[in-house]
């Protein structure tokens, strides 16, 4: 065997010795030139290191830098750098440039927590050094940070961001960190309610009771391990005029303080007891009623259960106790109906509200998630009966590419007052689904409202403008004293603006024209700024 092996190397080399020259010879090519560019913490050397030279044929640079390049970003991914990034050019010279981007964050983004302090701190707290994304330090820095801000279980994931041209003239998507607070422990809460660790802020026009600021904390483990108490206080300033008199004297418009309480879950069982109370004090008028103007109290206080059947779904069973006195009654002049003015004396009742929430758990935007929100509530004072359905949907359709995303919103709510009605428990018709204010104020026992909005890109998120169409079917009750109810119709068309400041601040701005079978025409330049994450 060893004889055999000796001759066909010999033979071999031999073939190779005698093998004709096949022409004239030639000086072999210089070797390729390569370029590395974006290393930061890794060398330019290591890289190099990694791949060796280009081939001297140039028409094997293509398929060497290719390669090059995913043995790089591989080799990377291997040191815990798990986004990096390699791009390859090959020059009209035949130069082979290789372009790194070892993982950089553009930005951290925290999402899943109210808390304005949080948002602000947690990303300066998050050491990433360069902005680049290790696995490890990534680990190690949410579990230390999870600690020391209080909060739940946190999971994280690389979102692509803007656009921009790298070094090789490529046009490419920056990335970002997006941390996510597990809110599963939390209240199952409205984009307006009471609910969120940490602190909250809402500013908002409300032609009723003009700027209205809104301010929420929200705090756990506090008595109990697992406990959560959320808090509310919200103040509404006078638009258009002066906020003091000529005396000197604040004016008061809207006040309401809420504060709620969530025992910890019941064994296994995912229920919780829930304990709220809320106060508000208010000037209201009702001048189809004959009410002027009246300084009016109201009291609520809440006892039930609250159960997170499901991720997303939650019910509710609670008792509500209901208070509410009219102070400084002022009746409209010559008005005919006095019996229809509002007692001075107080009035108290009780509620029994079933409530179901049916939540998009994987939800980025508060003010942008999908959701369903069914509430029946049995109201009695011991003597008479009345009950009140109300149900909010809300549908957002994203349309287009990462690169230009359009937001197709549908919104829809319906709600029906039955038996022994009050008027204040009327719903007026201008909110969140009718964006116009109608003046006089319309107010209705059964509505029918539905919302379609369309939203396109200026800038990214940073920036959007749209449209939007609101429609509402109602029961007309108001204006002249015994005209039978009649079913009317209102429309509203607009154009809007949004913007998101510092991508935790959402700046909603609607302007609108309005218009109801029952002869009102008008419009609303409408604005809201608040936390969304």
């Amino acid at each position: 065997m060893a004889q055999r092996r000796l001759l066909v190397v010999s033979v071999a080399v031999a073939a190779g010795v005698l093998a004709p020259s096949s022409g004239p010879s030639r000086a072999a090519p210089k070797a390729g030139v390569l370029t590395v560019t974006g290393t930061t913490l890794k060398s330019k050397r290591w890289v190099r290191g990694l791949i060796g030279r280009p081939p001297r044929a140039l028409r094997g640079r293509l398929a060497w830098g290719r390669r090059s390049a995913k043995q790089v970003q591989a080799a990377y991914v291997r040191d815990g750098f798990d986004h990096a990034r390699v791009w390859y050019q090959v020059a009209a010279g035949g130069e082979v440039r290789l372009h790194v981007d070892e993982g950089k964050m553009s930005r951290v983004e925290l999402v899943g927590s109210t808390d304005i302090v949080k948002h602000i701190l947690f990303p300066l707290d998050l050491s990433l050094p360069e902005g680049i994304f290790r696995r490890h330090l990534v680990n190690q820095g949410l579990g230390r940070l999870r600690v020391r801000h209080k909060l739940g279980p946190l999971t994280y994931r690389v979102l692509p961001g803007a656009w921009f041209e790298n070094a090789l003239g490529q046009r490419v998507r920056r990335q970002l960190l997006q941390v996510r607070v597990n809110r599963d422990n939390e209240q199952a809460d409205d984009e307006d309610s009471v609910g969120g660790r940490g602190f909250g802020f809402k500013l908002t026009t409300d032609l009723r009771w003009g700027a209205n600021v809104v301010g929420t904390a929200g705090f756990q483990n506090l008595l109990l391990k697992g406990d959560s108490l959320y808090g509310r206080l919200e103040i509404g300033l006078p638009l258009g005029r002066l906020m003091f008199d000529e005396d000197g004297t604040l004016l008061w418009v809207f006040g309401r303080l809420q504060l709620a309480y969530n025992f910890p879950d019941l064994g296994n069982s995912r229920v919780h007891p829930h304990f709220n109370v809320a106060a508000r004090l208010y000037f209201d008028g009702r001048s189809d009623l004959g009410l002027s103007r009246a300084l009016t109290l109201r009291w609520n206080t809440d006892l039930g259960l609250i159960w997170r059947a499901t991720r997303g779904l939650t019910i509710a069973l609670i008792g509500r106790y209901a208070y509410i006195k009219h102070m400084r009654v002022e009746i409209v002049a010559d008005w005919p109906e006095r019996e229809a003015t509002p007692e001075t004396d107080g009035t108290s009742w009780a509620e029994v509200i079933l409530g179901v929430s049916l939540l998009d758990p994987d939800y980025t935007r508060r003010d942008m998630r999908s959701r369903l929100y069914v509430t029946p509530r049995l109201i009695t004072d011991g003597e008479a009966v009345a009950l009140d359905v109300h149900a909010l949907g809300h549908y957002t359709l994203e349309l287009g590419s990462d690169r230009a995303k359009h937001y197709l919103i549908f919104r829809a709510q319906a709600w029906a007052l039955l038996g022994d009605v009050r008027y204040w428990d009327e719903r007026p018709l201008s909110g969140r689904v009718h964006r116009v204010f109608m003046s006089p104020y319309i107010w209705a026992r059964e509505a029918a409202q539905a919302e379609i909005a369309w939203r396109f890109p200026v800038l990214g998120e940073e920036l959007m403008v749209g449209l939007f169409n609101d429609v509402s079917v109602f029961v007309d009750r108001s204006g002249v004293p015994h005209i039978s109810p009649r079913l009317s119709v209102a429309n509203v068309v607009g154009v809007s603006a949004h913007s998101l400041l510092f991508h935790f601040f959402a700046i909603d701005v609607f302007y609108g024209l309005g218009f109801a079978k029952t002869g009102q025409f008008t419009h609303t330049l409408t604005f809201t700024m608040k936390n969304v994450f």
